[in-house]
């Protein structure tokens, strides 16, 4: 009777693991996950990331973060993806010949200390595809970078949209950290953009150009402006942006309690 009961209650933590794992926002089943966490065994460089401009100089691994306390004409990037002719990556080694997926997805999370107002390139993220024809998964352009209360999209032929954060009641200048988000769907070149889970994408649709290279990097690449963050986070992933809901959420909670109290139950 006993190991009945046992075996019951390891079912019940087995069934509650796993909807905390599928209820988790931003869990991707893709072939590519890279989780950057700028911790020693989750560094651009452990996932084939080429450093720039003195990017590595910025790390740091103890506290997990890129410490990216930039003066006018210093910074750094980290470059993710690039022709033969960039970087010492090539068209195999990018991580856009990774992608298995139609829609991918990235968050970054950032807390800000001071912003450029300047065009100084703080890109959060920039992927340009070339290596297919127009209209299929591997031709797209876009880069979101951040300024004070905005988010810009650029894409192909210097197209430049911007967000206005103030006008949604979403600052990302409080010195507290923040997610910046973005999804595209790489056969019809849709992107959507969410700042702390919030969708903020221009006119709730958006769509990007064509790609005019192989190239892509995050960080700041033109040694522009002085500015100050940490980056605790960067992730790129097969599969769509995940915004929690309410009723996720609840349920999550209920689900760890639950599990809480079997741990408890066990012990005794």
């Amino acid at each position: 009777m006993m190991t009945n009961m046992k075996m019951k209650k390891h079912v019940l933590s087995v069934v509650v693991f796993g909807l905390s794992l599928c209820l988790l926002p931003g869990v991707s089943w893709g072939a590519v996950d890279i989780d950057i966490t700028f911790e020693t065994g989750a560094l651009p460089t452990d996932f084939g990331f080429t450093e720039q401009s003195g990017a590595a100089a910025y790390l740091d691994t103890a506290n997990g973060i890129w410490d990216m306390d930039v003066v006018a004409g210093g910074g750094g990037i980290w470059a993710i993806a690039a022709g033969p002719s960039y970087w010492g990556l090539t068209p195999a080694t990018s991580v856009t010949a990774q992608f298995t997926e139609d829609v991918i997805h990235g968050r970054i999370e950032i807390t800000h200390e001071t912003i450029s107002t300047g065009n100084s390139d703080q890109a959060l993220v920039r992927l340009a595809d070339n290596t297919g024809a127009v209209g299929t998964a591997n031709n797209y352009h876009f880069e979101l970078n951040f300024r004070p209360d905005e988010i810009h999209i650029f894409t192909t032929g210097g197209s430049h949209t911007y967000i206005d954060l103030a006008a949604e009641s979403l600052t990302n200048g409080d010195g507290q950290k923040h997610e910046y988000g973005w999804q595209l769907n790489r056969v019809t070149n849709d992107l959507k953009v969410f700042f702390d889970n919030v969708d903020v994408t221009p006119g709730g649709s958006f769509t990007v150009g064509d790609g005019p290279e192989l190239q892509g990097y995050f960080g700041d690449g033109t040694d522009g402006a002085a500015h100050s963050e940490d980056w605790h986070r960067w992730r790129i992933a097969d599969g769509a942006f995940v915004v929690p809901e309410p009723t996720a959420l609840f349920l999550l909670i209920q689900a760890a309690a639950f599990a809480l109290f079997i741990r408890r139950r066990r012990s005794c």
